[in-house]
């Protein structure tokens, strides 16, 4: 088991962090990916493993550092803390595999890698063994980061189920097709599957793990639902953007020199004032209706 650091040392390293997630923001856009040097940083931090349960080598803490924690890393970059967010929720998915899949994935790392596409747009044929999968997705967050990829397919006989199934990257086909803009560092391409096999030990049903999975000892988010968590996670950054939004605006309205005037500022003026208060009250009020939904 590696360093175990609790909710306020969790949330101290990320706040750490921001400003290298400040500097790196239009680089990481620039080559759509978050950048080599902040996943190493969060990987030196510990983060990564911040909700794996502590039996496979986790910190196997709850809801509230990960999505805190995610919406002060997004005061540095909204996409970047998107990215890390997701591999980090993403490990805890993994660890809800069948035990025999557990240990391979968790072999190597606390915290694997693997995008997570959630729509079953795929297939998977029964076979000895296993599954033949075959499918496209789309939005894969952090696929060039990963060794791993989760998808989600339909089981058509003898009747009707999806399944969440992890595959090598390598089997993977990658389409280098995100390009929204303010969100490129996530690198959320879509990926393809030709005929591959995966194991059974490697599949479980999407039914199972969407309802919290089977328990596994040390998992602070047991019987939680995916969904739900998702949404919390999610809305993280969009929320650490918009404070930070707000902070550039105070900082922007505290050394603006009005033109056409004799050197009046602009944070002397009621209506800057007015806008200003306007958005720190709604980012404060949509923080408190986000605090009270993952309470």
């Amino acid at each position: 088991m590696g360093e175990q650091i609790d909710h306020s040392e969790f949330l101290a390293r990320c706040e750490a962090l921001v400003p290298l997630l400040r500097d790196t923001a239009a680089e990481s856009e620039t080559t759509r990916r978050v950048v080599d040097p902040v996943i190493d940083a969060a990987r030196d931090a510990g983060l990564f493993p911040a909700v794996v349960p502590t039996s496979l080598g986790g910190l196997g803490l709850g809801l509230a550092s990960l999505t805190e924690g995610t919406r002060i890393l997004a005061h540095g970059c909204p996409a970047t803390a998107w990215t890390l967010s997701f591999l980090m929720l993403h490990a805890w998915l993994l660890a809800k595999f069948p035990p025999e899949g557990r240990a391979e994935l968790f072999a190597a790392d606390a915290a694997p890698f693997a995008p997570a596409p959630l729509a079953p747009t795929g297939t998977a044929t029964a076979v000895d063994g296993g599954f033949v999968v075959n499918g496209r997705w789309e939005w894969a967050t952090a696929v060039w980061h990963s060794p791993w990829v989760m998808v989600h397919a339909v089981q058509a006989e003898p009747e009707p189920k999806t399944w969440f199934l992890v595959l090598d990257r390598d089997e993977v086909e990658v389409e280098d097709v995100w390009f929204t803009a303010g969100m490129c560092a996530t690198g959320s391409n879509a990926i393809r599957v030709d005929d591959r096999f995966v194991p059974a030990s490697r599949a479980t049903p999407a039914r199972t793990l969407f309802d919290g999975g089977a328990p596994v000892a040390g998992d602070a988010m047991a019987n939680m639902p995916v969904v739900s968590v998702l949404a919390l996670v999610a809305a993280a950054p969009a929320l650490g953007a918009a404070e930070a939004a707000v902070d550039l605006y105070r900082d922007r309205l505290a050394e603006r020199v009005l033109v056409y005037s004799m050197g009046d500022k602009a944070a002397e003026q009621p209506a800057a004032q007015v806008r200003l208060a306007t958005a720190a009250s709604d980012a404060a009020s949509a923080r408190a209706r986000w605090e009270a939904a993952i309470a």
